[in-house]
């Protein structure tokens, strides 16, 4: 077993992260993205990732509290019918910022299901349920299956609504926040080519579509995205 603080660990136990845009438009105006160019990264870049001075925390779980997460982010998306046109696809009232997603692990959001969390983080449907199976190396995750989910200390200390399990914090780092822990990584490693991977996607709901507003600079050819022009505010539809 690993030993992280005073909690054991089985030694094959997976570690995820779970991650979240830290600018994603909103109230902040179309102007409010991560948005950095191709290039170097600088300083100032790093406070695009991570705003605010949060540490690293390490949680013990289970996959079915990892699906409890998810179903808490997946709260940021309008339930749609099948078949609907056109209708709102995201939630105005639910901050982007709270749409934590895991990289590297597969699953699928049904949004014909409603929401099982309000906006706030409460229990809107005990029942509800969006989030299919989940898929890590391959492998469905049953859900007593033990993980190790590294996520940020506003996180862990119940920024944005999630269901921590008590007693989950394994260990937290001391002293360096995210942006010095990114720092080190990127003088370390030199150079950063994005890695490709399993990950989220909506569960397909034949004949339906949902209209989003994001930034003009957002337009890129996809086949599943069809811009329309602009939209009220200096947004994109």
């Amino acid at each position: 077993a690993a030993r992280l603080g005073q909690t054991d660990v089985p030694l094959l136990t997976p570690v995820l992260a779970a991650v979240a845009p830290a600018r994603g438009g909103g109230r902040g105006g179309p102007e409010n993205y991560t948005d950095i160019p191709p290039g170097p990264l600088r300083l100032r870049h790093l406070s695009e990732f991570f705003p605010h001075p949060d540490r690293i925390v390490a949680l013990d779980m289970t996959a079915r509290g990892l699906r409890d997460w998810l179903e808490r982010a997946a709260s940021l998306f309008v339930r749609l019918a099948p078949g609907q046109r056109d209708a709102p696809l995201i939630d105005p009232d639910v901050p982007a910022f709270t749409f934590d997603v895991v990289p590297g692990l597969a699953y699928e959001i049904d949004l014909s299901a409603p929401a099982r969390f309000n906006a706030c983080g409460g229990i809107a449907n005990p029942g509800a349920s969006r989030i299919g199976l989940l898929r890590s190396n391959g492998r469905v995750l049953m859900p007593e299956d033990r993980l190790v989910l590294v996520t940020s200390s506003h996180r862990a200390g119940g920024g944005g609504g999630f269901p921590v399990p008590r007693g989950a914090v394994l260990a937290e780092a001391s002293g360096a926040d995210l942006r010095d822990v990114m720092r080190a990584h990127l003088a370390s490693a030199g150079h950063v080519a994005p890695r490709a991977g399993p990950g989220w996607s909506f569960r397909p709901l034949p004949g339906t579509t949902a209209l989003f507003d994001s930034a003009a600079s957002a337009l890129a050819p996809d086949a599943a995205i069809e811009p329309l022009g602009p939209a009220a505010g200096g947004f994109h539809r």
